[in-house]
């Protein structure tokens, strides 16, 4: 999972209702199946006023048999990029 911080461009600071410029927290994370095959893709952004994050540690493993969290920056054969190509903006 990477956490960034980043400032809203026009369109997403309209759809969240923020000004132009505002800062904006954007998690991304890419899930895995056992194999390594990318199972599931997900990008957020919040308004940085009205997020909070926070984690717990634990035992390395899935909540789901057979799937293969990634947490980094990575993709699921350890590439540096998604394997899922987010939308142009």
């Amino acid at each position: 999972m990477t956490l960034e911080g980043r400032i809203l461009n026009r369109e997403d600071a309209e759809i969240l209702q923020i000004q132009e410029g505002s800062p904006a927290l954007t998690v991304t994370r890419t899930t895995c199946l056992a194999d390594g095959r990318p199972f599931e893709y997900m990008k957020w952004v919040g308004r940085a006023d009205m997020v909070s994050f926070s984690t717990e540690f634990g035992a390395s493993g899935s909540f789901y048999p057979g799937l293969l969290d990634i947490w980094g920056s990575e993709g699921c054969d350890g590439s540096k990029e998604s394997p899922v190509s987010s939308p142009a903006r």
